[in-house]
């Protein structure tokens, strides 16, 4: 568990906690079932454990007053004990995106449906768009809903008014790839686009740069940026061709909530905390080079340091030095993720300095991977954005890399979903290792130039 970048067994023991939050876990068989998800022995007894681990921890959360953002579900099922859940008023009940629910949320459904005066339930959902596995939805929650409620009338919504023929033709290959295929898409926007493209690239160098020439010859012929959208797996890759577009002189937005923790600004501000609580010099020279520092030598760093701890000592109390910490950190809140955090760390209204440097030095050992969003909607620029933030949004043009998709089940409704954003023109980028899986939608495709 602590191999250097292993996600450590505090984080991991989190992810597992909240799947069995999230599957209201009773006793060792849910237990068990919670740890196959995440690739963990399931015998009885580590089944025992875990399930002994989860339940002192949700005694210890009900000691402090604290919740879960899991505990928000699974605590109010236990109101269906008090029969108040099925006293409830309503007569129609309607879920969208039914696809993305997990078990809790099926079983407050199902205790609703249980009151007196519920006359129906209406859910609509795509299977396909199931790409949630991580928050423990899968698409067999919509494909077995009829199991769970019975008397269902299906009804198919295959009419798709969003995307040229030859997009729609991608889609439904892709679609009949599955083992429970469901209604094809029937395509009712005339168009003489031509059919989707693919281009396979030995390096990501060559793709970048044949993304970067179609767009710029896009906007050359008066396509607005923000008509254009690039989809990737990760934002790794994402950063990279941002980079490119802009020394191109493309305008462009990262449409990706940025992870506070990996924020420079945020890192500098857990620094300064570490250093004024244990004395790195190291610590230090990161939080230095916050205040543009970093051409100063080692000697000058090291200097500065030890005459800022030294004041910072001889303040004594600890309203003073928390004040002092805030004054040192101001400069960071105009980035707007550190200002985000630092309004947070404030509303916890930690007493002692102590309190506060703990805090920030386990929110990067422990990775936590809250996020905060840095989108301006009204920005005229090419959109940047991961294939799961990109659901439920559309573009005229996409151009959509895939060399960091995987050939799994998940992974080809994801394939799915990013093909199905783009309503005029797609051009698909792969790698030797994305064939199998890119080879579910080329035949409805011509290997020719985007239009």
């Amino acid at each position: 568990m602590a191999m250097r970048f292993h996600k450590g067994s505090v984080v991991k023991m989190v992810e597992i906690l909240d799947t069995m939050k999230a599957s209201n876990v009773q006793d060792t068989a849910g237990a068990a079932e919670c740890l196959v998800k995440h690739r963990m022995p399931s015998d009885l007894p580590t089944a025992k454990r875990f399930l002994k681990i989860y339940q002192a921890y949700n005694k210890t959360l009900l000691k402090r007053h604290l919740l879960d953002y899991e505990d928000q579900l699974r605590l109010l099922l236990q109101l269906k004990d008090e029969q108040i859940l099925q006293t409830l008023p309503y007569r129609h009940i309607t879920v969208d995106e039914f696809q993305d629910s997990n078990p809790n949320q099926i079983e407050l459904i199902g205790t609703l449906l249980d009151g007196e005066d519920v006359q129906s339930l209406t859910v609509i959902g795509d299977h396909m768009q199931s790409i949630y596995e991580f928050r423990n939805a899968t698409p067999e929650n919509l494909l077995n809903f009829a199991k769970r409620f019975p008397n269902v009338v299906e009804i198919g919504l295959g009419d798709n008014f969003r995307s040229q023929p030859g997009i729609v033709a991608t889609a439904n290959n892709i679609l009949s790839s599955q083992e429970f295929s469901g209604t094809m898409l029937v395509a009712h926007k005339q168009s003489n686009m031509r059919p989707p493209a693919f281009r396979l690239f030995s390096d990501a160098q060559h793709e970048t740069a044949l993304f970067v020439r179609q767009i710029k010859d896009l906007i050359a012929r008066s396509h607005t940026p923000s008509s254009i959208a690039v989809l990737c797996r990760t934002k790794k890759e994402l950063l990279d061709i941002e980079e490119a577009l802009e020394d191109a002189g493309v305008p462009t937005q990262l449409k990706v909530p940025e992870v506070v923790s990996q924020n420079s600004y945020v890192k500098a501000i857990g620094a300064l905390a570490s250093f004024l609580l244990k004395g790195s010099i190291l610590d230090y020279a990161l939080y230095a080079k916050s205040l543009g520092a970093s051409d100063m030598s080692f000697d000058e760093i090291a200097l500065n340091g030890a005459l800022l701890r030294e004041k910072f000592e001889e303040l004594g109390s600890n309203k003073k030095q928390m004040a002092l910490f805030q004054e040192l950190v101001a400069h960071t809140a105009e980035d707007i993720v550190a200002e985000d955090f630092l309004t947070k760390l404030k509303e916890k209204q930690f007493k002692t300095f102590a309190k506060i440097a703990d805090y920030c030095i386990k929110y990067h050992v422990y990775d936590v991977r809250d996020t905060c969003s840095v989108v301006h909607e009204d920005l005229e620029a090419v959109t940047l954005i991961t294939v799961h933030s990109a659901k439920g949004l559309e573009w005229d043009t996409v151009l959509l890399s895939m060399k960091k998709f995987q050939n799994t089940d998940e992974e080809q409704r994801l394939f799915y979903v990013a093909v199905t954003r783009a309503k005029e023109r797609l051009l698909v980028g792969y790698s030797e290792d994305n064939v199998p899986l890119v080879s579910l939608a080329m035949s409805a495709a011509a290997n020719n130039g985007i239009a």
